[in-house]
């Protein structure tokens, strides 16, 4: 996989970090999701930074595809979660904390996010402790 496609999709792979908070499926993706647009937005702007190539409307077409996926869908973050398996916080949220440090980009709702992941990925490694 070429450098910039690899960085795309890891930075748009943090879209996982809603169903593991909540352990939702993708109805929560209707429910909430502008704040989901917003968290992506953020996640393009340091993944552009990074040198990922994406279009300008990804976060847009990332929503739309997301609803069309049946009810009972999910992502592996999700089903790591309801599972209690320890997930990737720190290769997902936390790449686009550290990029958005690196860059210099505003990421108020992934740095919102990061802290809960990582309460909520450490509750899920003590119940399976």
């Amino acid at each position: 996989m070429p450098r910039e496609n690899a960085l795309a999709a890891r930075y748009f792979r943090s879209i996982d970090r809603g169903l593991s908070i909540t352990a939702t499926r993708s109805t929560f993706f209707g429910e909430f999701g502008s704040t989901y647009l917003f968290c992506w937005q953020e996640a393009a702007a340091v993944g552009r930074a990074d040198g990922a190539e994406l279009a300008a409307n990804e976060p847009v077409q990332m929503l739309a595809t997301l609803l069309t996926y049946p009810p009972d869908a999910g992502t592996s973050m999700y089903f790591d979660r309801v599972a209690g398996r320890p997930f990737e916080t720190e290769a997902l949220t936390g790449a686009v904390d550290a990029a958005g440090d690196r860059h210099r980009i505003p990421i108020p709702l992934n740095r919102l996010l990061l802290p809960l992941l990582r309460a909520t990925n450490n509750s899920a490694i003590a119940i399976k402790s």
